[in-house]
């Protein structure tokens, strides 16, 4: 089992990343938008996305 994490650009978010686990078909992404304030936990949104089909 091996988690694959990838940094995505992006011009409205201090950073996201990507995981995967392609042995449980696992596909996430973590975005965080602002850090100045320093750290904090201000919430979590989950969206289930489609299936994604692999040939």
């Amino acid at each position: 089992m091996t988690l694959q994490i990838q940094d995505l650009p992006s011009e409205t978010h201090e950073a996201v990343y990507r995981w995967e686990n392609e042995a449980l078909g696992v596909i996430g992404f973590i975005a965080i938008h602002y850090t100045v304030l320093g750290p904090a936990f201000g919430g979590a949104r989950v969206w289930l996305m489609p299936v994604k089909l692999r040939p």
